[in-house]
């Protein structure tokens, strides 16, 4: 049985309560990061629903969790966009959204941010992203 099966089992137990991660990984004798990234997973195949920050649930019965407002990123600036792509060309190879972020940061830019500009770019193809989840410019190699 695989990690989100396992995490299924346990939230099936109590249907109507909301659970975090730290109290799953209780009952699985694992990390909580190893569970929490599973969890995120899960949401995003919509197995689970996320209510709160660190909070999960099953989705009700009609196949909807709770409404959350949903909320569209601003497009992103000229200059946030030229932030990113310099940050990429400075490094000069790629990397992880995880250390694209920190540098940014003394930018201006929050982590959030970082992540929408970056997808705006990869939609506008002025960046990729590797299956690896590492951002490039789109001339660089896959190694």
């Amino acid at each position: 049985m695989g990690r989100a099966e396992q995490i299924l089992e346990i939230v099936r137990r109590a249907p109507g309560r909301t659970w975090s991660s730290g109290e799953v990984s209780v009952h699985l004798n694992c990390a909580p990061t190893l569970v929490n990234g599973v969890m995120r997973e899960m949401v995003r195949k919509g197995q689970l629903v996320r209510v709160e920050p660190g909070k999960y649930c099953l989705p009700s019965r009609f196949g909807r969790g709770p409404s959350l407002p949903v909320v569209t990123p601003a497009p992103a600036t000229p200059g946030e966009r030229e932030l990113v792509l310099a940050a990429l060309r400075k490094i000069g190879h790629p990397v992880p959204g995880s250390s694209l972020a920190p540098r940014l940061a003394r930018r201006g830019l929050s982590r959030t941010r970082v992540g929408e500009v970056a997808a705006e770019l990869c939609r506008d193809q002025a960046l990729t992203r590797h299956d690896d989840g590492k951002y490039a410019l789109p001339h660089w190699r896959v190694l």
